[in-house]
């Protein structure tokens, strides 16, 4: 009776997380834009594709397989024969089954079944986390390009300001200390070019070992809006259907049935044995019953253990609960931060940026502002194009650990993977 119960709560818990995903996801897909079709199709083809994937859904495999195993009679039947021949002839045919008396074969398919639904969740962890991983190589990799042709239009600037420098140095206009800080201005440049090309042959690296059957042709362009986080989102819905949880929940259950199949192990299950035979003109027949005896050892330091490993698995259930919580209020006040001075930026145009520049050029070329202060403002003005390039590579980043956090990186993606 208590393993049924038992087997009842399992079944009540594992619908209660499937009700909860399907909420949770049907919220969310409410609450936010799917990405854009083009990403969609590009993670969708990887995710198929890529061996480790694969290698995982393969293992899936063997845990079902494991599970129709525990499913199966523990006990066979013995079948026994016996002759012998001296002055009289004597010959038995026996035959004998050990029988499951106390639902120990039930008790394992429950415990394989709960097993076979942490595998499931185990890989949903891996493979979210692998498309996390791609998208923070892609953005990485699509920012990179972008700063690339960055810091190429301001190598040309600077290599145009030191020619142009030198030919005002000759005519008397600047002095040596002054050309020699232009000229050190633009090998900072030429020093950051090394690095931004260094970085982005690391990133194209880091993209290429997890699409393994792409070319970077095919590689897509992230969006130029980058979502916003969702509003009024529960987050203790989304925290009941996140995977981990999910899966320290099941752990619990699972030990919960450990316990109860050492309880029944501790009870002898009976053999009974029929057996027929001739002893010379004679026919016998014999039926038997073995029970055996837990007098010696009865097993009860096996349910001790089990009841600690549940008891061990309460509490770490409680604490990926609790770490589950912090890591998403923290990447919602990440992206928070994020997207506020994202916006911020968004507000400044770019002829905001380009004004000063030119304004700047005419003021040096007519001497209204000195080289040191020239070098200096156009140096911070230019460098603030690679800082929102680096703010908007934050911001992917943020997102998509948001959406691990959360969840809800399938809904995003917005197919089933």
């Amino acid at each position: 009776m208590h393993l049924r119960i038992q087997g009842f709560i399992l079944l009540w818990i594992t619908a209660g997380i499937i009700t909860e995903s399907s909420i949770a996801e049907q919220y969310a897909d409410s609450a936010f834009e799917k990405a854009d079709l083009s990403l969609r199709q590009f993670v969708e083809g990887v995710v198929a594709t890529n061996p480790r994937i694969k290698a995982a859904r393969m293992s899936l495999t063997s845990e079902q397989t494991m599970r129709d195993a525990e499913a199966q009679p523990i006990y066979n039947p013995d079948f026994d024969f016996d002759v012998e021949s001296t002055d009289i002839l004597h010959g038995t045919v026996g035959i004998s089954q050990q029988f499951d008396w106390n639902g120990k074969r039930r008790a394992r398919t429950q415990i394989a079944d709960s097993n076979l639904l942490v595998a499931k969740a185990e890989f949903q962890v891996f493979r979210q986390g692998f498309v996390v991983d791609l998208l923070n190589a892609l953005t990485g990799y699509q920012i990179g390009r972008t700063r690339y042709d960055l810091v190429q239009e301001r190598l040309q600037l600077m290599n145009n300001l030191v020619t142009r420098a030198q030919s005002r140095f000759e005519a008397g206009d600047i002095s040596q200390v002054e050309l020699n800080l232009v000229e050190l201005a633009a090998m900072n440049v030429r020093i950051r070019n090394a690095q931004v090309q260094v970085k982005q042959l690391q990133a194209q690296k880091d993209l290429q070992k997890l699409t393994p059957y792409t070319n970077m042709a095919q590689w897509p362009r992230l969006p130029d809006d980058i979502p916003e986080l969702p509003k009024d989102i529960d987050q203790n819905l989304l925290l009941q259907q996140l995977p981990a949880v999910q899966i320290a929940k099941l752990r619990v259950e699972t030990n919960d049935s450990l316990a109860e199949l050492r309880r029944r192990e501790r009870r002898p299950d009976p053999t009974v044995s029929l057996k027929g035979g001739q002893d010379d003109e004679e026919f016998l027949i014999g039926l038997s019953i073995n029970i055996p005896l837990f007098v010696r050892n009865s097993y009860k330091y096996e349910v001790e253990t089990a009841l600690a490993e549940r008891s061990e698995s309460q509490l770490i259930a409680d604490d990926v609960l609790h770490r589950t919580r912090v890591e998403l209020e923290n990447s919602t006040a990440q992206l928070r931060v994020l997207r506020s001075a994202w916006d911020d930026w968004q507000a400044t145009s770019e002829e905001s940026l380009s004004s000063p520049l030119d304004q700047l050029h005419r003021l040096w070329e007519t001497g209204e502002l000195h080289t040191t202060d020239y070098v200096v403002q156009l140096t911070e003005t230019l460098e603030v194009r690679e800082s929102a390039l680096d703010l908007k590579e934050l911001l992917w980043q943020a997102w998509f650990q948001w959406l691990l956090a959360s969840g809800q990186i399938d809904v995003w993606i917005g197919v089933e993977l």
